[in-house]
């Protein structure tokens, strides 16, 4: 009888809570709505346009709905900046400030995280402490209103307790992350200590949003460092940012991940080299067209279009790899970077060499990729046929069998 009594108070509560959550959707969607509609569209304005609007805006609106925008996490600072001010001034900073301190019920949980939003966005010297005291509430929707709204400060302090939220987990990670990353001061001696952290995940974070601050000396071998990490999600993303960084010792790095035992470190191995064009190290990257995994096959895939057309000489060798999803991967790249195209033309025209027919021979034996639709608009009719039989058609692409 007790379980049923507390299952029962359970479910009566789950349901009075998503009940407020609607009804405070309800009450403000019209005012949302309506504050989303003073947003200019098209080109973003110069900074004095904002201005004069915003002060004819605070001239025409309710105070009611100046408030309420003030406190609208959508719309942009120049009209919750001078909204918020308005408000604090008219109605005195008394009442949020005990709104933002603590709260009861689901309903006032709302009225916090609005109060937080109009002390911050009217620069109240009390919200980094009320910031604070919100993330670590335990509370999830009112700790991710701090982590939102630290995102948006420009003071090192607020990076200061994104990245202890990070590290103690207080929200989740990749939310957190996603804020620093986007943080509107760059703090890369507060990143770099990150990748020293003995979690795993907080490592992971610390080579991930390094990417940022490639400009920094210290950065690339910070990244260098991790390449011997005992977590494969760390190598993966130290490999990745370097691809972003760059750096005399990027390349090295990444060939050296290209022998790794976990195949998403060598899978980003390839990607961090396609993004760095070197075209000149495509022979290394090649041996992993025949890389048991699907995602490091696609991966090296990329990589060699991303480093361009210098690369086909050394795919087209590929094309008698024994392995037949390293044939398929050579003739495909051949394909995107449009070398078959162009051979297909030559042919079409009566201008292919031997060398140029043996290759599209080559190709379709080995992949049996087509001419594109853009190939078939260029090839004149009565050539059609004299294509065919140097490219024979379809044979099947990657999933079939070796």
């Amino acid at each position: 009888m007790g379980l049923v009594f507390a299952v029962a108070a359970w479910a009566l509560l789950a349901v009075w809570m998503l009940a407020d959550r609607a009804l405070y959707e309800l009450n403000h969607r019209g005012v949302r709505v309506r504050g989303h509609r003073l947003v200019p569209r098209g080109p973003e304005q110069p900074p004095e346009m904002h201005a004069e609007r915003a002060r004819g805006l605070l001239a025409r609106l309710p105070a009611a709905v100046i408030e309420r925008l003030a406190a609208d996490a959508g719309l942009p600072r120049w009209l919750t900046e001078p909204f918020a001010a308005h408000t604090l001034a008219r109605k005195g900073a008394a009442r949020f400030l005990r709104a933002a301190s603590a709260h009861r019920g689901g309903r006032g949980r709302w009225r916090r995280i609005a109060a937080l939003r109009i002390l911050c966005a009217g620069g109240h010297p009390d919200a980094p402490a009320l910031l604070r005291s919100a993330l670590l509430s335990g509370d999830p929707d009112l700790v991710g209103a701090a982590v939102s709204l630290l995102g948006d400060q420009r003071s090192p302090a607020a990076a200061e307790q994104l990245i202890q939220a990070l590290r103690e987990r207080l929200h989740p990670p990749s939310r957190v992350a996603a804020r620093l990353d986007r943080f509107p001061l760059l703090v890369p001696d507060l990143i770099l200590p990150l990748v020293r952290d003995p979690d795993p995940a907080v490592r992971f974070w610390g080579a991930t949003l390094l990417a940022r601050y490639g400009a920094r000396p210290d950065v690339a071998p910070a990244l260098v460092g991790l390449v011997t990490d005992d977590d494969a999600s760390v190598r993966k993303a130290a490999v990745e940012s370097l691809g972003a960084v760059g750096g005399g010792e990027a390349d090295t790095t990444a060939l050296r991940l290209l022998e790794d035992p976990v195949w998403f470190v060598r899978a980003h191995a390839a990607r961090a080299l396609g993004d760095l064009e070197r075209a000149d190290l495509a022979p290394r990257v090649l041996p992993l067209l025949a890389d048991p995994q699907w995602w490091v096959r696609a991966a090296v895939k990329d990589a060699l279009q991303a480093m361009g057309p210098a690369v086909a000489p050394a795919v087209a060798g590929v094309l008698g790899h024994p392995d037949r999803f390293a044939r398929n991967g050579a003739a495909e790249v051949l394909q995107n970077l449009g070398v078959l195209d162009e051979l297909a033309g030559r042919a079409a025209r009566g201008e292919a060499s031997a060398e140029d027919q043996a290759l599209l021979a080559r190709a379709g034996a080995a992949g049996g990729i087509a001419p594109t639709p853009g190939t078939a608009r260029r090839i004149l009719p009565m050539a059609a046929d004299r294509v065919r039989v140097l490219l024979p058609g379809p044979v099947g692409l990657e999933g079939h069998g070796r």
